[in-house]
């Protein structure tokens, strides 16, 4: 998506957070993928089922809070697009893209 240049060239700034976002991401998941399987190896071989459990905890909390940090990134980008530009005053400011008038 950030490929293109009308990205590149007029929403730099959303580009550049994108781009830092997935890689803290895909980094952070790699990081607690491998401690899963760590965790799963000591379950399997040794019965440490809590270390697996606290694992998997982990990992899906750790999901979450960062996909929930990018939804309220992305929902702040939105609002100063909107107040930058003005062309859809009738959305509502929560980021929901389906106004309420029918």
């Amino acid at each position: 998506m950030w490929q293109h240049p009308h990205y590149n060239n007029v929403h730099l700034d959303y580009v550049r957070w994108l781009r830092q976002w997935t890689r803290s991401f895909i980094l952070l998941d790699l990081v607690l993928v491998a401690g899963l399987v760590v965790a799963d190896f000591s379950w399997f071989t040794y019965g440490l089922w809590y270390l697996a459990a606290l694992a998997n905890l982990l990992f899906i909390s750790a999901v979450y809070f960062e996909l929930w940090r990018r939804k309220r990134a992305f929902l702040w980008f939105l609002r100063e697009w909107r107040e930058q530009h003005h062309l859809y005053p009738h959305l509502p400011e929560t980021g929901n893209s389906v106004g309420g008038v029918m």
